[in-house]
């Protein structure tokens, strides 16, 4: 997106009387739309023959990003094809913006920008709204066996969400479902095992005919800021409901629940809601019980929104109960929680 902004730049033609040009846009609207909604954008420019488009608002820097991209350069922006006259028409398909997680429902401001002298500009805005039906991912840009969350709301009243993931030629290369809270909130995530690559995340469910798409930007390892590997709280771990100091290691009991050969693990969390891996496999949310764990030691990963991860190598007897209640803890840049839609 960034080098195709500054390829348009190579060229710039000023018209006659440019020095006194005019540079003009306006939102063909109703003052709002939902995000996912095709939003029409028109104008005029006079100084060049060069105009670019960008966004400002809650969250995002004051220079502004490319509408297309919120992962993009700061005062950069999206391209938009001239008339001789210099009048152009540009059609933003808010459903395809890279970054998308970072927008919230609230008023943006779209500036147009002359590409020959950056100081020209006219500014509208709108009032973006999140549907009561999208998925956020987070972080949209990863590398290898790194995780990926899955989190958004679904229509009050279904039980399920589905989820494909497809690479650029169309091939849907992972398929995941989750359960959605009474409320219509869901959880869900997986570890990174595809090449390099842009990834569309297609979300559906059985209650609706209506999808969405998000998308994951896949890069090599070696490419991406290192971030601090969460610090596991051992101390969190609580013993059964009778013991009130939480010792170092999980504690296990007596059950008859488990078949030979297998223990079960009972994990909770604070908050709950929290989904939990076992050997880098999605079980589900907290609180979870599950009764056919192989004996023997297991990775128990516990993941939520704005929480560090919850890690630790677990052991588990054959025919004992397992228990895990860690107290989670904030990430240092906890994300915004789902955004409510306004009426």
């Amino acid at each position: 997106m960034v080098s195709a902004f500054f390829a348009v730049m190579t060229i710039l033609i000023l018209p006659a009387g440019a020095v006194n040009g005019t540079i003009e846009i306006a939102y063909r609207g109703y003052g709002g739309n939902y995000l996912g909604d095709p939003v029409i954008l028109d104008g005029r420019n006079t100084f060049s023959n060069g105009t670019a488009l960008k966004m400002t608002g809650p969250g995002l820097p004051a220079e502004g990003l490319p509408l297309m991209d919120l992962n993009g350069q700061p005062g950069t922006g999206n391209s938009v094809v001239m008339n001789p006259d210099g009048t152009w028409k540009y059609v933003w398909y808010t459903g395809s913006i890279k970054g998308s997680e970072k927008l919230q429902t609230a008023r943006y401001y779209i500036t147009a920008f002359d590409l020959a002298n950056s100081a020209k500009t006219a500014t509208t805005s709108l009032l973006l709204k999140k549907p009561e039906f999208y998925v956020d991912v987070s972080p949209s840009q990863a590398g290898p066996g790194e995780y990926i969350q899955l989190t958004g709301i679904s229509e009050k009243g279904s039980t399920s969400v589905h989820f494909d993931i497809s690479d650029e030629s169309g091939k849907t290369v992972h398929k995941y479902d989750s359960t959605v809270s009474a409320s219509g909130y869901f959880n869900a995530g997986f570890h990174v095992d595809m090449p390099p690559g842009v990834y569309t995340v297609i979300m559906t469910s059985p209650t609706t005919r209506s999808s969405y798409r998000n998308y994951l930007t896949v890069t090599e390892s070696t490419m991406l800021t290192q971030t601090p590997t969460p610090v596991p709280l051992t101390t969190a771990i609580v013993t059964p409901e009778t013991q009130t100091t939480a010792p170092a290691t999980p504690v296990t009991s007596a059950t008859p629940a488990a078949p030979a050969g297998f223990g079960t693990l009972s994990v909770s969390s604070t908050p709950l809601g929290a989904t939990v891996f076992v050997d880098s496999e999605m079980k589900g949310p907290t609180p979870l019980d599950l009764k056919d764990i192989a004996a023997g030691n297991h990775i128990v990963e516990i993941k939520a929104p704005g929480y560090s991860t919850y890690s630790l190598d677990v052991p588990v007897k054959a025919g004992e109960t397992t228990r895990l209640n860690p107290v989670l803890v904030k990430s240092p840049a906890a994300p915004l929680p789902p955004a409510v839609i306004l009426a």
